[in-house]
């Protein structure tokens, strides 16, 4: 359990630095049902448990962003650190038998009562709970030297705290802070590769996304940002949220610092609808904005089909033509989910498959990822095409030219792109020919006689209206 002083004597930049530290701690340790188990609370002149111990990463992740908050309720001024500790005792010993009980204490001065917090401390200990402390500062009391079962690490400032992750993660886990493993090739990749990429993140925010999913979707997007190399000459990192128009929760930015002490839970109010057209612009714009030598990435959270299928393939296919790579995290199922076909003609990169909903963006799900984001930062350089391909607005033929190889499209689907599992063994599908024709005849003979690579013969002699 990390327990976190919220007395008067922290300033509002100050809290910010304890929420990186506290956050960078949950990133440095294996959380999961059966290694360690995470809970957070903060004190001042009484307590308040910002989450229970709990199995799930995202969810203390999701807490810090939206209950890391010292005034809702309103905690007092003082110093309190025993009613912290109390609290932080209650929920370990309602832990797992046979687990290890600890908690880290986070303060910067002298307990308001010393009598109060030595015995919190002992009554702590005295059930087999290892109690430390990291003091922040020249005022965090040596009393608490004593009273800890590890000695404290002491540092010098909230900016500082930083330096102390890897300390208070080798008294945790007994290993210096790095990636987790599934991670660390891929991270090594873009940190070796020389990527400069600007990447704009684009989330679903529509009221279908409930609160609970939403805070799921930022904590995985900042774990993301932990452990990229987002740097001046590296990664710049933007976040857009959509629903049916588009929100800019943090222009392209370059401190990652910056980037995880951002708080996303208020998505803002955006209307109903899922305009994916208008969060893709937004992205857009935004990349259009940065650095003219970075890669420019879209990567696309989302569950939920677009209201408008014509509007997200055109607006996909503006967005390619400026070379820019485009990913897709898809999340969930269900009648009105997107589907492999959906985003198949809108991505660069193949997209991550979350089939069970948010509660699968877990660590699968963050690899698979960081997989696409090295193949999208890393390759080669592309050069934007210098003119859109050539538009083809032709009617489809009064009669099936083929009935045993041709296939079309059902009413109210929008570009043979989309469809192009629909086809049959012996065809080919007409793909961007079509885009935005809908009805169209998308699969083809594929040894039907040609004159243009695109388009088969008998189609040139079609007439269109």
């Amino acid at each position: 359990m990390f327990v976190v002083d919220g007395s008067q004597s922290i300033d509002e930049s100050q809290w910010a630095d304890q929420r990186n530290f506290v956050r960078s701690l949950v990133n440095s340790v294996a959380i999961s049902p059966d290694l360690v188990n995470v809970g957070i609370v903060i004190f001042a002149d009484r307590a308040k448990s910002v989450t229970e111990l709990t199995s799930n990463k995202f969810t203390v992740l999701g807490s810090i962003d939206s209950g890391f908050d010292r005034s809702k309720p309103f905690l007092g001024l003082q110093t309190y650190v025993d009613t912290g500790v109390d609290v932080a005792s209650s929920w370990l010993l309602q832990g797992r038998a046979g687990a290890t009980k600890l908690i880290v204490v986070l303060t910067d001065g002298e307990p308001s009562n010393a009598a109060y917090a030595k015995a919190s401390f002992e009554r702590a200990t005295g059930t087999g709970i290892i109690v430390m402390a990291v003091l922040v500062g020249s005022s965090a009391a040596p009393a608490v030297a004593s009273w800890t079962s590890v000695p404290p690490i002491p540092i010098d400032s909230f900016a500082a705290l930083n330096t102390a992750v890897s300390q208070v993660a080798n008294k945790l886990c007994g290993s210096t802070l790095r990636p987790p493993a599934p991670f660390a090739s891929d991270v090594a990749k873009i940190a070796t590769c020389g990527a400069i990429a600007d990447v704009s993140f684009v989330l679903e925010a529509n009221a279908d996304v409930d609160q609970w999913e939403w805070l799921q979707q930022g904590s995985f997007v900042k774990e993301l940002i932990n452990v990229l190399p987002v740097a001046a000459d590296a990664l710049n990192v933007g976040v857009i949220s959509y629903a049916k128009t588009a929100n800019v929760l943090s222009p392209l930015e370059r401190s990652k610092a910056a980037l995880l002490s951002k708080s996303w839970a208020d998505r803002g109010i955006l209307g109903a609808g899922w305009r994916i057209d208008t969060g893709v612009q937004a992205a857009q714009a935004q990349l259009q904005g940065g650095r003219a030598n970075a890669r420019k990435v879209v990567i696309v959270l989302a569950h939920h089909e677009p209201s408008d299928f014509g509007l997200a393939d055109s607006t996909f296919g503006t967005l390619k033509d400026t070379g820019a790579e485009v990913l897709f995290v898809v999340v969930g199922h269900g009648a009105a989910a997107l589907t492999k076909q959906d985003v198949l003609a809108w991505s660069t990169i193949p997209e991550v498959w979350a089939r069970n909903g948010y509660d699968n963006l877990s660590s699968q799900g963050i690899a698979e990822t960081l997989s696409a984001i090295a193949k999208a930062v890393c390759k080669s350089p592309s050069t934007p095409s210098a003119t859109k391909p050539t538009a083809y607005p032709i009617s489809a033929p009064t009669a099936n030219p083929s009935s045993a190889s041709s296939t079309k499209i059902p009413q109210g689907y929008d570009s043979c792109a989309r469809e192009k599992a629909w086809c049959p063994p012996g065809t080919v599908n007409m793909g961007e020919a079509f885009r935005t024709v809908a009805g169209a005849w998308c699969c083809i003979p594929a040894k039907t006689p040609s004159r243009n690579p695109t388009l088969p013969a008998w189609l040139l002699t079609q007439q269109s209206d």
